[in-house]
């Protein structure tokens, strides 16, 4: 069994590696296209942890209503808590240039319908997550909610997932700024 400090030596070396070489090719990268199919896997395994916490949910008891009676509407605690997340969600502006970019003579009005669709998606995802999550771990919720279950194959593997959404996106993320 490694130790504590073995494991933060070793995921420090790990982290170094997928910035230098990962991250970085990827974020030299001139044309962002070559990526594309990464963005097509992080959108399939966006589906495939929200069908996850579905069943998990389901499970626990989501379709009893019992959890109802436990909410917290407003814990001001908690603010900090969810700050970073409320800041993740609006990330996605940078990436309209991209899109405004690769598409020929857009009108502004479908930039507008295709900004009005992604943020709906992105506030219906993270809505749906939100109480999916609460009912079923009430006000003892994580801000990280995979914290929250048992670790286990499926778990590691959205972990994995997101890891690798995360190392694929920050290329796409930085892109405006290369411009």
């Amino acid at each position: 069994e490694p130790t504590l400090d073995s494991r933060e030596e070793l995921r420090k070396q790990f982290c170094l590696f997928l910035g230098f070489f990962i991250v970085l090719p990827l974020g030299l990268l001139r044309n962002m296209s070559s990526i594309a199919f990464f963005a097509y896997f992080s959108s399939g395994f966006y589906v495939i942890f929200i069908a996850v916490v579905i069943y998990r949910s389901a499970l626990n008891g989501l379709f009893n209503f019992e959890w109802i009676h436990e909410i917290d509407l407003f814990i001001p605690s908690g603010i900090f808590k969810v700050l970073p997340i409320f800041a993740l969600a609006y990330t996605c502006q940078s990436q309209l240039f991209i899109i405004y970019a690769s598409m020929d003579n857009p009108p502004i009005t479908r930039i507008r319908s295709i900004m009005v669709r992604m943020i709906s998606i992105v506030g219906a995802v993270y809505a749906l997550i939100g109480v999916l999550g609460y009912s079923m771990f009430k006000s003892d919720i994580k801000g990280n909610m995979l914290l929250n279950y048992e670790s286990d194959f499926l778990l590691k593997m959205i972990k994995f997932g997101f890891a690798l959404s995360v190392v694929v996106g920050f290329p796409l993320m930085i892109y405006p700024c290369r411009q």
